[in-house]
Parts: structure tokens; sequence; C-alpha cells
């Protein structure tokens, strides 16, 4: 397949362009690994393809309206507040 032909069925099936469609699927990973696990906000942001921690956490704080910290804890005391 060529670049064009993914493009194309990206946006065929998504409705929207590839690069968006690359942002949605690492803030959807991103989201899942900050609030249900451990794992360091460094290692997260490896993992979803996001080379500077820095940039990681202006972008998802932009994304959610919180910092992934924030957002971490929000989902551990969301948790909390469920298992009572």
């Amino acid at each position: 397949y060529t670049p064009q032909h993914i493009r194309r069925i990206v946006l065929k099936k998504t409705g929207n362009n590839f690069r968006m469609y690359l942002q949605e699927q690492r803030m959807r990973h991103a989201t899942k690994l900050v609030s249900a696990s451990n794992i360091p906000i460094k290692e997260i942001c490896e993992m979803v393809g996001i080379d500077s921690p820095e940039y990681f956490s202006r972008w998802f704080k932009y994304q959610t309206g919180k910092s992934p910290s924030l957002y971490r804890l929000d989902a551990q005391k969301k948790r909390d507040t469920e298992n009572k």
C-alpha cells in the first residue's frame, strides 16, 4: 500500500486525516496508561511515541484539561470512591 492509499482508507473509516487519527489513538492509549497504571509518565510518553516528557505533559494537559499527574490522581480517587 502507498502512503496516499493508507491516508484515504483512514479518512474513509474514521472521518479524520491520518495525523488526527494518530493523535486520537495516542491520547486514548496515554489516558488509559496514566489512569490505570503506575508506569512513570516519562515511560508512558515514550510508549505512545512522544520523545519529550515536557511536550507530552503540555499536550496531555491541552487535550484533557489536566496534567498527567493530576489526571492519574483523580482516576485513583475515583476508583477508591467506587470501591467503598
